[in-house]
């Protein structure tokens, strides 16, 4: 107790004050309340000998006492062991390694909100050099374009499509048009956000169903989905379920022909989180931007092929007209006028100072090499995994993303485990891969997806494909028809799951 009174006092004697004799009462008082465990973790060197080390982890409430640094450090450390390595993680197309250089400058902005430019002009300008970059790289015709640095994709989708909304009630109400029926057109593998932005936004949802010949949007199943309430069409680049991109030119195409046959403007807006930087730099034929007349708005995940850490978004619209006026707001509490365009107010800095960097310091030409990289492994895992003779390939290589699914055995003869089961199997060597079904429409598809990032190379692929092999011989020799397989049943499981939730939750 002693010590910690000693050390109490010269603490305030640093400050240029002495402890009178009620403020050492009270230190001595506040110290007696904490106990004898607490003093005893103190005087303790070693975590793992303090009483905390044999307690469970705080969980339901906020914990009285005080617990000493590097014992509440040790527990929290000692919850992420337990977790995937993050560069394992094949799930997620979210970048997991920045180069140290990136790593120290995020470290250093970590303070930094970006809704108070006036006191962080610098990187205020960072994000809107940002912007101009991704304007300029997805060929804006405007001078005027308006965008904003978002925490995710899905804001920045959610912007987008509130923007469509917005212009078409104004139009509508412009022309003595109800406006209470607004619809959104979009393909059933369009990101979820989507269907969230139809629930929280009060639009309804105008899916267009995929089919086994088509797993994305089809322009023409589009038409029939499309009326004078259509506020807007979302194409995906790329398809969350298998990386394919959507026929964004032939999209416009068809619009541009109901334009000029019902004097419809329908405009679109292209959700490019997966490849809105890989498609220019490396595949700039594909067109998919402002270079097309329908094409009002594109967003991007910075925390992707921006190879960014999770937490980095944008959103561009190609005029300001395209911008209702009304989203953006002006505040004046932070120092002076300042306008704010998010869902969010406060944002994080750092993530923006990281994308910042990341574009200065690779360029376009060090994007492109990277990105190459990544294709090159896509390329020997695409024909390793086929030539295990085990797995069908329905990606097409639009971006590094490899959706496969099990094929019969010789003969056609069905195999007794899914692919449910291979993930599991893959987990036992520490890869995490997800199995999924395909989207309505196509939904008895079944399907395994490896997303391809920074830092997963030649080797590691090696690895996993040799890996890969070993859980589908071991499931060859373990599992019989008489017997449901732990995949199987784990599938049978999540259907009935899913009924449940429809039941409780009822018609959307």
């Amino acid at each position: 107790m002693q010590a910690v009174v000693d050390a109490s006092k010269a603490v305030l004697q640093a400050g240029g004050r002495q402890a009178g004799p009620e403020e050492e009462e009270a230190i001595r008082a506040g110290w007696g309340q904490a106990g004898a465990d607490e003093e005893e973790e103190i005087s303790f060197e070693p975590v793992y000998a303090t009483r905390t080390a044999i307690r469970p982890a705080p969980t339901e409430e906020i914990p009285e006492r005080i617990m000493p640094a590097r014992v509440a450090k040790a527990m929290v450390h000692d919850m992420l062991e337990t977790d995937y390595n993050p560069r394992l993680n094949l799930s997620t197309f979210i970048n997991s390694y920045m180069e140290p250089e990136a790593e120290e400058l995020m470290h250093a902005a970590a303070a930094i909100n970006m809704a108070d430019s006036a006191q962080y002009p610098s990187a205020a300008e960072m994000e809107k050099r940002c912007v101009q970059f991704l304007a300029r790289l997805w060929h804006c015709p405007d001078v005027d374009f308006m965008g904003t640095g978002c925490v995710g994709s899905s804001e920045g989708c959610l912007l987008g499509g509130l923007a469509m909304k917005k212009r078409w009630q104004q139009a509508r109400k412009a022309a003595g048009l109800p406006t209470d029926k607004p619809n959104l057109v979009f393909s059933h593998v369009a990101q979820v956000c989507w269907t969230k932005f139809c629930v929280y936004f009060d639009v309804e949802p105008h899916y267009v169903d995929v089919s086994h010949d088509c797993l994305v949007l089809d322009p023409e199943k589009m038409r029939a989905h499309i009326d004078e309430n259509t506020i807007g069409v979302v194409c995906m680049m790329a398809s969350t379920y298998t990386g394919q991109y959507e026929p964004v030119q032939e999209v416009d195409r068809v619009l541009e022909e109901i334009r000029q046959e019902k004097g419809w403007d329908i405009p679109i807006h292209v959700d490019a989180a997966n490849a809105g930087l890989i498609t220019p730099l490396v595949q700039p034929d594909v067109v998919f931007d402002f270079r097309l007349k329908h094409v009002v708005s594109i967003n991007v995940s910075g925390h992707k092929y921006g190879l960014v850490y999770c937490g980095c978004a944008f959103v561009v619209w190609r005029g300001h007209h395209y911008l209702p006026r009304d989203m953006v707001f002006t505040v004046d509490y932070l120092g002076k006028e300042e306008r704010n365009l998010t869902l969010n107010f406060s944002r994080p800095g750092a993530q923006i100072v990281g994308q910042y960097y990341n574009f200065i310091r690779f360029g376009k030409e060090g994007l492109r090499r990277t990105y190459h990289n990544l294709f090159y492994i896509y390329k020997f895992l695409h024909r390793s995994i086929v030539d295990t003779g085990h797995f069908e390939m329905l990606s097409t290589g639009d971006v590094p993303v490899l959706a496969f699914r099990l094929k019969p055995r010789e003969g056609g003869k069905q195999r007794n485990y899914n692919e449910y089961d291979v993930m599991m199997g893959l987990s036992e060597h520490h890869w995490m891969v997800p199995a999924y079904k395909m989207a309505p429409g196509a939904s008895d598809i079944h399907l395994l997806r490896v997303c391809l990032r920074v830092g997963f190379d030649l080797k590691m692929a090696q690895l996993f494909v040799h890996n890969l092999q070993k859980v589908v011989e071991k499931l060859d020799r373990h599992t019989c028809a008489e017997v449901s397989s732990p995949g199987q049943t784990y599938e049978g499981e999540q259907e009935e799951r899913g009924r449940e939730f429809k039941q409780r939750a009822g018609p959307c």
